[in-house]
């Protein structure tokens, strides 16, 4: 019962506590807090400089595996174009694996002695100041009988009537609440007395545990440094090492050869076949995903084989042979002549495009005409009064048993192909209506002749003009 009564006064309104024990007990949990983050971030000190270590040894081993002889095939059929490493460079990255192996061996001890000299001793300090956590609450709990009788007495001695039975009611609560307040009171000066010593103890630990840490650092890092400069003196590296714009002129003058090479290797596929060939969409209807993946469950859903007409599927071409590799020889520096004579007046184009476009009312619609040319049969009464009720009782049966099925999905639209070709060189145009491009541009072709000497129209950009086909692949 008394539980209870403590747990219902924690959500009523409490009163302030005395300020120098608020202080007091802040200061505690602040330094126990800092305990906990102390051991936490030394237990993530102590992994990195685990990584840093495992990572290295895997370097040199990665380096090693690089540099390593290429062994021979048993057929012979390598007709030695491997060269031989030379046996500078395997000695090199043999060595610093070997040094990186031996200092990851050395330092784990030391990487060890993190959870020996500062892990192990926080977590004690703080197993320690957690026993004294048991002495706050028991504190905590005093002040809420001491909340819990004082409002007893406060509401009773509200009451200007009151009869002889809460007269004795309220001498009781009188008396409680006068133990109660020696009790708080006294749990109080306990911790004004007790609590400064082991807050101060407690941040005391923090300059020997700093000078754990600074010391197992300092003999990482002197580790490290002496093996890396006992390697860098025993094969000649620089010390101090070059600049860093030095180290990046080495690097691209020993690496240009093979960028090129890599270049060279990869400029066939900006000038394949697959480039120059026209691009087919498929069509983007009726799908779902919008990957090409056809929506029919809903068309066999909500049509019949009576109302839907069996779609014809045309017949499967032969796949072709495989078509050979075609050999585009390289273009010419210089661009071929332009045989301004062949080429297409502007004014011609511009009435061409306008009037091969035809007019919204050019034609008279379809529907229109098949109205006019067929009239349906007009029924009679008595079968229209039957279709009629018969139709009422379907509608009221389907409003009733099921909801309106969705529409139909939209019909496929058909796929347009266009025909790509590349430019081989700059044509910045010679005339109104000329297209320019650039070297390497993909115009798509929008009327052509049978000749590549001729003027064709395309369009690049947004932009359509007429360009000298020869200019292009």
């Amino acid at each position: 019962m008394q539980r209870m009564h403590r747990t219902v006064g924690t959500f009523k309104s409490r009163s302030a506590d005395d300020a120098q024990v608020a202080m007091l007990i802040h200061d505690f949990e602040e330094a126990d807090k800092m305990l906990g983050i102390l051991v936490e971030s030394s237990k993530l000190w102590r992994d990195a400089w685990s990584d840093i270590l495992t990572r290295q040894a895997a370097m040199a081993g990665d380096y090693d595996t690089i540099v390593m002889p290429i062994i021979a095939s048993s057929d012979g059929r390598d007709d030695g174009k491997y060269s031989d490493t030379p046996v500078s460079t395997l000695e090199r990255t043999q060595a610093l694996r070997q040094a990186y192996a031996e200092l990851k061996e050395d330092m784990s001890g030391e990487i060890g002695m993190v959870d020996q000299r500062i892990v192990e001793p926080a977590k004690d300090a703080r197993a320690a100041i957690k026993q004294y956590k048991k002495v706050i609450k028991k504190r905590e709990d005093k002040k809420l009988d001491f909340e819990r009788f004082k409002g007893r007495v406060e509401s009773a001695e509200k009451k200007t009537r009151r009869t002889d039975k809460e007269n004795m009611a309220l001498m009781k609560s009188r008396m409680e609440l006068e133990t109660a307040t020696t009790v708080y009171e006294a749990a109080d000066e306990h911790l004004k007395a007790t609590l400064p010593g082991i807050t101060s103890a407690t941040y005391s630990l923090l300059p020997h545990l700093l000078n754990a840490q600074i010391m197992i650092q300092n003999t990482l890092l002197a580790q490290l440094y002496t093996t890396l400069h006992t390697y860098a003196s025993d094969y000649g590296f620089p010390n101090p090492p070059p600049e860093f714009d030095d180290i990046i002129l080495t690097f691209e003058s020993d690496f240009t050869s093979l960028r090129l090479e890599a270049e060279g290797a990869l400029r066939m596929l900006s000038t394949g076949k697959a480039v120059h060939q026209p691009m087919a969409l498929g069509p983007t209807g009726s799908t779902i995903t919008g990957l090409g993946i056809r929506n029919n469950i809903n068309a066999r859903r909500h049509g019949t084989p009576a109302a839907l007409p069996p779609a014809s599927k045309p017949a499967l071409k032969p796949s072709p042979s495989l078509p050979a590799i075609e050999y585009h020889a390289p273009a010419p520096e210089t661009p071929p002549p332009v045989d301004n004579a062949l080429k297409p007046s502007w004014s011609r184009t511009q009435s061409h495009q306008l009037t091969a476009r035809p007019s919204a009312d050019h034609f008279t619609p379809a529907s229109h005409s098949s109205q006019l040319a067929i009239r349906p049969r007009q029924p009679s009464a008595t079968s229209t009064t039957s279709m009629s009720s018969l139709g009422s009782a379907a509608a009221a049966a389907a409003v009733a048993g099921k909801k309106k099925p969705p529409p139909p999905p939209p019909k496929k639209k058909p796929s347009m192909q266009f025909e790509y070709v590349t430019a081989l060189y700059d044509f910045a145009g010679e005339g109104q209506g000329d297209l320019s491009f650039r070297e390497g541009d993909r115009i798509r072709v929008m009327k052509k002749t049978e000749s590549t000497d001729d003027w064709w129209e395309g369009e690049l950009r947004g932009l359509r003009g007429s360009f000298p086909a020869n200019y292009c692949r």
